[in-house]
């Protein structure tokens, strides 16, 4: 397909005129999975070069404890990526990149989102993530941090997860 197509079909522009058309055709294409009851995922940045979190093991404890499953993308394709986030009923990650994957979600998936140490006044593909949770029926719920210590601020929500 060409880019001219996406601009014209999709009404999307910077990051987004990449993003979002290719993800659709993804989406559009790929096999179909079941969502599973109960599958929760934490989308952990462990093994991620950028915005790494000092204390992603012990959240990954954290979120073991509440029988979540721990996933690193990096380490899947992007059909696995699609099949783990069709039958997740929950998916808990750090706000990125990850996100986008997330479009594979079915309609009763909740995805949390949380954004660390990310400057409200700093540039986000934010119009990209929402556009797809939008046109999708996914429910995102978006938690913001400033700080140090992730994993209390985490416990202190424990009413999400």
């Amino acid at each position: 397909f060409q880019a001219e197509d996406c601009i014209r079909d999709y009404k999307v522009t910077g990051v987004q005129t990449c993003a979002l058309p290719i993800f659709k055709i993804l989406k559009d294409n790929y096999p179909k999975f079941d969502i599973i009851s109960g599958k929760k995922i934490y989308v952990s940045r462990k093994n991620s070069p950028h915005r790494n979190v000092s204390e992603e093991e012990q959240i990954e404890k954290y979120f073991k404890e509440l029988n979540y499953e721990i996933v690193y993308f990096e380490n899947l394709t992007i059909l696995e990526q699609s099949k783990v986030c069709q039958e997740s009923e929950k998916i808990v990650c750090l706000y990125g990149t990850n996100l986008l994957n997330c479009g594979f979600c079915s309609n009763k998936t909740t995805v949390i989102s949380i954004k660390y140490n990310i400057p409200s006044d700093s540039w986000t593909i934010n119009s990209a993530y929402n556009r797809i949770f939008k046109e999708n029926s996914i429910k995102h719920i978006e938690l913001n941090f400033t700080g140090d210590q992730l994993l209390p601020f985490i416990k202190q929500n424990r009413n999400l997860w």
